[in-house]
């Protein structure tokens, strides 16, 4: 197995996919390093609902579209068709749509703001959704392509949801305000 160091990065610069060095405070970079932050809090909320009847199966396929935008947004334009880099579907939005109808069913109707911290749980849910709406701001603001906007915007969405969802499922009683 390759070592995990490389040392190519000793001063400040990386390499894009296509081999391109840039420096580690270029946008790109540290927009990968926010959906690695996102990934990482997803998989800690994925850890929680082990031995539960929450759906983890569901995280791990959203941590799946994680690196796909990843991958996306480390290829330039230019070399995604030689990589076979490819946008996630647009049928990814669809399913997390119908994740939050699903669970919006089952919880009373929202009729006040909430305050994160309910639980221990539904708080690090909280900062996935805060940690990805970064993120949608960031790529809104370096023009990517709407599908990962929307993704990301729907992800916020549903985090927002599964926090709701996971304190309702567990008799957790929700901080509202005012």
């Amino acid at each position: 197995m390759a070592k995990v160091y490389t040392k190519t990065g000793d001063k400040g610069e990386t390499s894009l996919l296509n081999g391109e060095r840039v420096s580690k405070t270029n946008t790109l970079i540290t927009t990968y390093g926010e959906l690695d932050m996102l990934n990482a809090y997803l998989g800690l909320i994925s850890s929680k609902f082990i031995n539960t009847d929450m759906d983890q199966e569901f995280i791990t396929s959203i941590q799946r579209n994680i690196f796909s935008i990843s991958s996306y947004i480390s290829c330039p334009k230019n070399d995604r068709e030689t990589y076979k880099i490819k946008i996630i579907p647009s049928n990814e939005i669809t399913k997390l749509e119908d994740k939050i109808d699903l669970y919006d069913l089952e919880m009373p109707i929202q009729t006040k703001f909430i305050i994160p911290g309910a639980s221990e749980t539904s708080s690090i849910i909280h900062i996935a959704r805060t940690i990805c709406r970064k993120v949608e701001i960031i790529l809104i603001e370096n023009n990517f392509e709407l599908t990962l906007i929307q993704y990301l915007n729907r992800l916020s969405d549903f985090l927002f949801v599964l926090s709701r969802y996971y304190n309702f499922k567990n008799n957790f009683t929700e901080i509202n305000w005012p």
